[in-house]
Formats: C-alpha cells, structure tokens, sequence
C-alpha cells in the first residue's frame, strides 16, 4: 500500500512565528480574488487566510506586509504544483499565454459543474484543501470534455490558425469570453477617445 500524498503544512512564518493559514478553497479563491492593490483588498486577504472571528493574530497584526507574501507564496505554490508540457530545459523558451484563461468569478460554475460531473466533488458542500482544488483544476484544463478545459482551449491563442480554423478560433473565443477587468475597460474607454 503506498502512502497518501503529503499536503503542506497548514502554517506559515510570520515575523519568526508559526502562524496557521486557512487552507480551504473558499478561503483562497477570496484571497485570490481579492484586489492586492488596495488597502481594502490586502486586508481582505489577511482576513481570508488568517482571519479567526474577524481578528487577525499577533503576528500578522504586527507584520501584516510579511504575513501577505508568506501567504501568497503558500497560495501560489498550489498552483505551480504541477507543470505540463515543460522540462528542465524547455522552460526557460516557453511563451506564457497572453490574457486569463480562468476567472474564479466569471467561471466559479463551470468550475462547480465540473467537480461533481469528473470528481464527485460538490464544491458547495465541500471545502477540499486549496493544494488538492489546485491540482485538480489544473488537471481538469486536460481533461477531455471539461468546461474549464474548453473554456481555457478557447482563451487561449492560436496563432497558427488560417482560414476556416482562425474563424472557429474567433467564434470559440468571443463564446467563452470573459468580461472584461477594469483596467481593460479603461484601455478600451482610451481606445474610442
């Protein structure tokens, strides 16, 4: 019998203490979305990953810039935890793929329509740990006959497209189009002036 997968510790270091980290997906997907460029949003963050009846503890209170990056960096390496498609030597030509190609607001149903359908997963009923949602969902974008894979096949470019192939590219594209950010929205205000 092989041993279960090891998870992350569910703490991280701030200011020299361990402090725990909520390491639920609802919790990280509000952190996620959470906008890291305002006060209002970094505190959102905070609370989301340390916030324990509404108080944050010591630690974080006192060093709340260092409490943010350990978070973000235990967040983030969720999602680095698997790398398809790349090597050691292939990694450092890759083109990241211009634009999102998931969105936790805009495509949270296909997302909760597609755990229970692959996984028997009910995301509303459920709170699986942000490192397992992460390599699930990862996993699910190349996953023949997964909403979140069309949706992100459709995202993403196809610059080798010609002809008939581009114009289904293009039909795909604005059919599983996300709606635009606001700073999008300001580019294309600049745009028509």
């Amino acid at each position: 019998m092989t041993a279960p997968l090891a998870l992350p510790p569910s703490t991280v270091r701030v200011g020299g203490a361990d402090v725990p980290i909520a390491t639920g997906t609802a919790a990280n997907v509000a952190a996620d979305s959470a906008d890291r460029s305002t006060p209002g949003g970094r505190l959102s963050m905070l609370l989301a990953w340390y916030g324990r009846d509404g108080a944050l503890p010591a630690p974080v209170a006192e060093d709340p810039m260092g409490a943010l990056e350990a978070g973000i960096s235990w967040s983030r390496a969720a999602m680095g935890c698997m790398d398809y498609g790349t090597s050691a030597a292939g990694a450092r030509g890759r083109r990241p793929a211009p634009g999102r190609l998931v969105d936790w607001s805009a495509d949270a149903a296909i997302i909760g329509a597609d755990f229970p359908r692959l996984y028997h997963i009910d995301l509303w009923e459920e709170d699986p740990h942000w490192y397992r949602f992460c390599a699930l969902l990862l996993a699910l974008l190349r996953t023949e006959g997964s909403l979140v894979g069309q949706a992100a096949y459709a995202r993403s470019p196809h610059d080798g497209a010609r002809g008939a192939e581009a114009r289904r590219a293009g039909r795909l594209r604005e059919a599983w189009a996300l709606p635009p950010t606001e700073p999008e929205l300001a580019e294309m205000a600049r745009a028509r002036f």
